[in-house]
């Protein structure tokens, strides 16, 4: 995997952790959901299913 790659899928990451951080502060752990964190985080549901995403 080349630099960029791991790179952009570290920043991708974060973002999703960061939106899962800020629901949970906010609106507490029921309202934590895959289309709730991808929204936040602003990506579509079907990045979060990426395959290199999920490990």
């Amino acid at each position: 995997m080349s630099r960029n790659k791991e790179i952009q899928e570290q920043r991708v990451r974060q973002y999703f952790i960061d939106a899962t951080r800020e629901i949970l502060k906010g609106e507490g752990l029921k309202a934590v959901n895959v289309r709730a964190v991808s929204e936040r985080a602003g990506y579509s549901f079907a990045t979060f299913r990426t395959p290199d995403l999920v490990q």
